[in-house]
């Protein structure tokens, strides 16, 4: 096997920014907001029907959230 020297590049804490996505803030915003989407249906022990039940909004697009699909998601209304 042979040794190669690895680059160690240090991120600004946006990987989208990283890679050099024009709409990094955007894809960075939608990524937090899925994780702590999916935080409290763990911690609430929800299924996405239950979650549609208390929210209104479709069990699909918690479904969405938990395979980490964000395209759906706008950032208009």
């Amino acid at each position: 096997m042979s040794e190669e020297e690895l680059e160690i590049v240090r991120g600004n804490g946006n990987v989208f920014q990283d890679f050099g996505y024009p709409d990094a803030d955007v894809r960075q915003a939608k990524a937090i907001l899925g994780a702590q989407i999916i935080k409290i249906l763990d911690r609430e022990g929800l299924s996405t029907r239950q979650a549609e039940a208390r929210t209104g909004v479709s069990h699909s697009e918690f479904s969405r959230i938990r395979r980490a699909s964000f395209s759906r998601f706008t950032s208009t209304g």
